[in-house]
Order: structure tokens, then C-alpha cells, then sequence
């Protein structure tokens, strides 16, 4: 992971863009780096928790997103969903048409 605390996403969206432009793959929550992410086409896996939320689907492919997949809690401890998110990630990036130009890398 790294954090990269130079960029202020409510002061500089170009460097934000920029700064998820730059990974290989996204796992978030529900956030700006979710919308970001799937504007510019990285690679990224949506996490959602059983709480309800009506800015997305209860379950499929999001009309915003569609090549973005949910991975839902289902009531499973974090570190199960978080295991699940990195398999995913994986196989998103092992994809020839996704292939990752360095390290897997992540801001947060």
C-alpha cells in the first residue's frame, strides 16, 4: 500500500485521476475512488457491505460501471472478503488486456 498524502482528491481532481490512472488495480468501498476508478477504466473490484444502499445495486453489474464487479459481504468476516478481493484482483490483472504495467500498487 502506499499513501500518498501530496494529493488532496477534494483540491485536485487531475491529480487524483492521476494518481488512480497510475495503478494496476482498484479494491474500494463505496467512495470517489470507486467513481474515479471506473471513469478511467482500471481495473477494479467494488466492495459492498450488507448495509442498504440505494446509490447501488442490490445485486449485479452497476448501469455506471458495468465491467466493475460487486463482491459482497454477505455477512462474512473481513478478512474472508478482503482474501476474496485479491483473487479477483489476480485474475482481473493476469487478463492479457489488462495486463499490469509494474508492481500491484494501491493509495489510499
Amino acid at each position: 500500500m502506499i499513501q500518498d498524502s501530496e494529493i488532496d482528491q477534494l483540491a485536485d481532481l487531475d491529480g487524483f485521476a492521476a494518481q488512480i490512472a497510475a495503478l494496476d488495480a482498484v479494491v474500494s468501498i463505496s467512495n470517489t475512488t470507486i467513481d474515479m476508478a471506473g471513469m478511467i477504466g482500471v481495473p477494479t473490484v467494488h466492495i459492498r457491505d450488507d448495509k442498504f444502499s440505494n446509490s447501488w445495486p442490490l445485486s449485479g453489474p452497476s448501469g455506471w460501471y458495468p465491467d466493475m464487479p460487486f463482491l459482497y459481504r454477505q455477512h462474512r468476516p473481513w478478512p474472508e472478503v478482503l482474501a476474496e478481493a485479491r483473487m479477483r484482483v489476480e485474475r482481473m490483472i493476469s487478463t492479457p488486456a489488462l495486463q499490469p504495467t509494474g508492481e500491484l500498487s494501491a493509495v489510499i
